[in-house]
C-alpha cells in the first residue's frame, strides 16, 4: 500500500518523537536543572530596561586627506577636532562640546605635518621629514602663526618613511620638557613592522626608545608630570597590559592586565581609559589600586554606531572632565567620510516600551547574533528582537548538547519556539527535521532576495533536502587541502585536484616512498580514526540509502578502499603526525588538511608563512569512489518556525544578516555564504594588518572560495559515522578481519536504520 506524502510527513513526524522520548523523560526527571538554565535563559536575554545611556550627538563628517587630521586635540582646555570651515574652506578647530569652530589656522604649516600637537599654553607643534634638507623638524608656532624659535632636528629617528617622503607616524604628544613621537618602524631581521615609542627632549635629543625588543606598544599618554602610560599588545614579552615610564630613570613597570587599543589618561582621576579591541566597549582604570573600575561606555547601546564594524573603525576618543566622550569613526572605504560624535548627557531608554517584534530561539549565546541584533535594532529603532538562550557561550552549551538537542526537536515539532530558531550548531539532526513542516521552506525567500545572487550556491544547495532549504547557513564551516606545489613537481605528479578520488590519494604514498623517502603524504594533528572517518564521510552516501532505509558495506570498491587505508597506515611516508601545525605547516608533506572553523581569516597566517620561501596552493577536499560527496558544515543557520505568524518579519531578519556588512564582521563562524560580504572581510583585513603580504593573502581567498565551490552537503550521515569506523578500526588494528569488520558494521546500521 503506498503512503501519501501527508502520511510520509506523519510517519517520520512519530519516527522523530520517537527518538526524543528517552530525552524527554530524562529532561523530566532532571526538572530543577532545567528550571535553573530556563532562569539563565531569562536573564541572559539581549535587552535591559531602564537604563541611563548617553545623549547621543554628530560632530560631524568630513573627507580628509590624510587619517592624522581625525585626531582630538586640547586647545584653551577644550576638546577639538580638526575640520575645514565650510565657508572658506580653511582648517580650523571644532569644539567638541558645542560643534562650534573657534579658532582657525592662519597658515598651512602649522597642521600640514606628519604629527600635531596643541600644548596647554596653546602652542601648536608639528613634526614633519624636510624633503630638502633630508632631515626630521620639529617646528612650533603661536596662535598667530608666528614661528616660535627655531625648527628642532630630530636625531635617531628609527621610524620608516614613506615613498612620498612622509613620516610613518601614529602619534605626536609633548609637554613642557619633553616630545614623544609614537612611530612604525621595520624590524632588521624578521623584516616585520611595529610601532616604537621614542622619547625626545626638546631640543631634539634622544632621551629613550621604546620597541618590540623591550615591550610590544600599542597606544600611548602622558600625564604631564613625568609619567607615560602605555597599553601593549599581546606578544613574546606578555599578555596585554597597562604599563607605565618613569621619564627621568627610563624604568617601565607593569601596572595591571587590560585588553585593548587606544589609552588615555585622566589628570583629574589619575585613571586611564581603555577602547576594546572588539570596539565593543570603553573601561575605565584606576592607576593608583592598579584596577579595572568597569565599563564606562558600550558601543551600540550608548550610542547608533559600533565602535567596530565591516563600515569603520575607532580611531580615537576624548575622555572629558565629567566622563564625557568624543568618538572618531574611520571608515574602511578609501573617500568616505570620517564620523565624529559627542556624547555629554546621559537620558533614560526605556526598551520595554517598545514592543518585541521577533523572537530568536537558541542553545546559545553567540557573539555574532548579539552583534547582529544590536546592528539591526540601530537600523531599524521601532523594533525590538528578544534573544532567548540557555547558555552563556559554546563551550557551556557542548557540554549538554546531546539533552538540549532532543529538548529542542520536543519544542519544536510542537511549535514551542521562537519566530527564527538557530538550526545549525543546536544539536538536531536537520537532515530529518528538514522533511517536515517544522519549517519554513526558504526558497522562495531567496530568489526573491536581492542579494541571492552573491551567495554560495553550493552551500545552499548542500542543505536542500527534498529539494526545498529550510535552514539558511549564514556562514558556513569547509574543510580544504594545502598542497606543496614544490613536492608535487618533485614527484612528477599531475593531479586534477578537483576530482581527486581517495583511492588515488592514497596510492600516493607508494611514489613518495620510491622518489622521495624522507618526504610524507600528510601532516596532521589526527588520530588515524580521523582519517578513516574523514574517507567515510566522503563515501557514505554511496554505502547508505536513507530513502529505502537500506545499506550495503559488502561492496568491493569499500573494501578495496579499507584495504589500501590499512597498508598505507603501515607507512613510514604516510602520515606526520605533529601536537599542532607551526609556522611551516606542511613540514615536508604533500598536504595537510586545513578548515575556516575559528573564522574567514583562519590559517591564513599558516599560508602566509609557509608561502614567504615556498610555494602551496589551496585545494578542495577529495572526493569519494563513486561520487564526489563532498561535505561541509554550519553552525550558524537559522531557520523560520513554520507555525510562526510573524514571517515577513522573520525573513526581514534573515535577510539582513545576509547583508554584506553583517557578514563581513570580523568574529563571524566559518566563511561568510556571500561572497561580497567576504571580500569586504578581506579589504578590513588588509588595512587592519600591517604585516600582511596581500598578494599571498589574495591568492589564499581565491584558492580557498574556489574550492568552497565544490561543496555537496552541508551535513553528513552523523550516527553512522561510529557505527561503521568502530568495527573498521578493529580490522585496521588488527584485532578482526576485514570480513568480520563489513559484517559488524552492516549489522550496526542496519540497527539504526530500522529503529
Amino acid at each position: 500500500m503506498k503512503i501519501s506524502e501527508k502520511g510520509k510527513q506523519t510517519v517520520l513526524i512519530i519516527a522523530i518523537i520517537a527518538v526524543v522520548v528517552i530525552g524527554f523523560v530524562l529532561l523530566n526527571k532532571t526538572g530543577k536543572e532545567d528550571n535553573e538554565k530556563q532562569e539563565v535563559s531569562k536573564n541572559a536575554t539581549d535587552t535591559e530596561e531602564g537604563e541611563l545611556h548617553y545623549k547621543e550627538e554628530s560632530r560631524g563628517e568630513e573627507v580628509f586627506e590624510d587619517i592624522k587630521y581625525i585626531k582630538f586635540l586640547k586647545f584653551k582646555d577644550k576638546p577639538v577636532r580638526l575640520s575645514k570651515n565650510p565657508q572658506n574652506n580653511k582648517m580650523s578647530l571644532m569644539d567638541m562640546k558645542t560643534g562650534d569652530l573657534i579658532y582657525e589656522f592662519p597658515n598651512e604649516e602649522m597642521y600640514k605635518g606628519d604629527g600635531i600637537w596643541i600644548d596647554e599654553e596653546g602652542i601648536s607643534w608639528t613634526i614633519k621629514y624636510d624633503d630638502d634638507l633630508k632631515k626630521i623638524l620639529v617646528k612650533s608656532f603661536d596662535e598667530t602663526g608666528k614661528e616660535i624659535n627655531q625648527a628642532v632636528e630630530i636625531e635617531n629617528f628609527e621610524g620608516t618613511l614613506f615613498e612620498d617622503s612622509g613620516l610613518h607616524i601614529e602619534k605626536f604628544k609633548c609637554d613642557e620638557r619633553y616630545l614623544y613621537i609614537l612611530s612604525y618602524y621595520k624590524d632588521k631581521e624578521s623584516k616585520k613592522t611595529y610601532r616604537s615609542l621614542q622619547i625626545y627632549s626638546k631640543d631634539g635629543k634622544l632621551h629613550n626608545t621604546y620597541n618590540n625588543d623591550t615591550v610590544s606598544i600599542y597606544d600611548f599618554d602622558v600625564d604631564g608630570k613625568g609619567s607615560v602610560y602605555i597599553q601593549t599588545e599581546k606578544s613574546s614579552h606578555g599578555p596585554s597590559s597597562i604599563n607605565k615610564i618613569n621619564i627621568e630613570d627610563g624604568l617601565l613597570e607593569y601596572l595591571m592586565p587590560s585588553e585593548g587599543e587606544f589609552i588615555k589618561y585622566s589628570r583629574e582621576k589619575n585613571h586611564v581609559y581603555i577602547s576594546s579591541p572588539s570596539g565593543e566597549a570603553i573601561r575605565e582604570y584606576d592607576i593608583n589600586n592598579k584596577k579595572e573600575s568597569g565599563v564606562v561606555f558600550t558601543f551600540g547601546k550608548d550610542s547608533t554606531v559600533l565602535g567596530k564594524s565591516p563600515e569603520g573603525t575607532i580611531t580615537d576618543f576624548f575622555v572629558g572632565k565629567n566622563n564625557d566622550f568624543y568618538i572618531a569613526i574611520t571608515p574602511y572605504e578609501e573617500d568616505e567620510p570620517y564620523k565624529f560624535f559627542a556624547y555629554r548627557e546621559k537620558e533614560k531608554k526605556n526598551n520595554a516600551d517598545r514592543a518585541v517584534t521577533l523572537t530568536i530561539t537558541a542553545p546559545y549565546r553567540q557573539d555574532f547574533l548579539a552583534y547582529a541584533i544590536k546592528c539591526y535594532e540601530i537600523k531599524y529603532p521601532e523594533e525590538k528582537i528578544e534573544y532567548d538562550y540557555i547558555y552563556n557561550n559554546r563551550e557551556e552549551y557542548l557540554e549538554n548538547n546531546e539533552q538540549y538537542g532532543k529538548q529542542l526537536t520536543m519544542k519544536i515539532l510542537s511549535g514551542e519556539t521562537g519566530d527564527v530558531v538557530m538550526t545549525g550548531g543546536a544539536g538536531l539532526v536537520y537532515r530529518d527535521l528538514f522533511k517536515t513542516d517544522a519549517f519554513e521552506d526558504l526558497t522562495s525567500f531567496l530568489e526573491k532576495d536581492q542579494k541571492y545572487k552573491d551567495l554560495n550556491k553550493s552551500v545552499l544547495n548542500g542543505i536542500k533536502i527534498n529539494d526545498r532549504i529550510r535552514g539558511l547557513p549564514i556562514s558556513f564551516i569547509g574543510y580544504y587541502y594545502q598542497v606543496d606545489d614544490q613536492l608535487a613537481e618533485k614527484l612528477g605528479l599531475n593531479l586534477d585536484y578537483d576530482n581527486l578520488k581517495w583511492s588515488e590519494v592514497l596510492k600516493l604514498t607508494k611514489i613518495i616512498e620510491e622518489k622521495e623517502p624522507d618526504a610524507h603524504l600528510f601532516t596532521t594533528i589526527e588520530e588515524k580514526e580521523d582519517m578513516l572517518i574523514t574517507i567515510l564521510i566522503a563515501n557514505m552516501p554511496d554505502l547508505i540509502d536513507l530513502e529505502k532505509k537500506e545499506a550495503n558495506l559488502n561492496q568491493k570498491w569499500f573494501i578495496e578502499l579499507i584495504k589500501e587505508l590499512k597498508e598505507c597506515l603501515k607507512s613510514p611516508n604516510f602520515a606526520k603526525t605533529v601536537d599542532e601545525l607551526g609556522d611551516d605547516c606542511l613540514q615536508g608533506s604533500l598536504f595537510c588538511s586545513l578548515n575556516n572553523n575559528k573564522g574567514p581569516g583562519a590559517d591564513l597566517y599558516l599560508f602566509e608563512k609557509y608561502n614567504e620561501k615556498n610555494r602551496s596552493s589551496i585545494i578542495p577536499i577529495f572526493t569519494g569512489e563513486k561520487n564526489s560527496n563532498r561535505v561541509a558544515y554550519t553552525n550558524n543557520m537559522y531557520s523560520i518556525n513554520g507555525r510562526s505568524q510573524r514571517k515577513k518579519n522573520a525573513w526581514k531578519f534573515l535577510s539582513f544578516l545576509l547583508e554584506e556588512e553583517i557578514q563581513a564582521y570580523t568574529w563571524v563562524p566559518g566563511s561568510p555564504i556571500n561572497t561580497s560580504g567576504e571580500d569586504k572581510y578581506i579589504k578590513v583585513e588588509e588595512k587592519e594588518m600591517i604585516n600582511m603580504n596581500k598578494e599571498i593573502s589574495r591568492r589564499f581567498y581565491k584558492e580557498r572560495r574556489e574550492a568552497y565551490k565544490n561543496i555537496d552537503y552541508l551535513y553528513d550521515m552523523d550516527y553512522f559515522k561510529k557505527d561503521i569506523s568502530d568495527p573498521i578500526m578493529e580490522y585496521l588494528d588488527d584485532k578482526i578481519t576485514i570480513e568480520e569488520g563489513i559484517e559488524k558494521a552492516q549489522g550496526n546500521v542496519d540497527l539504526r536504520l530500522n529503529e
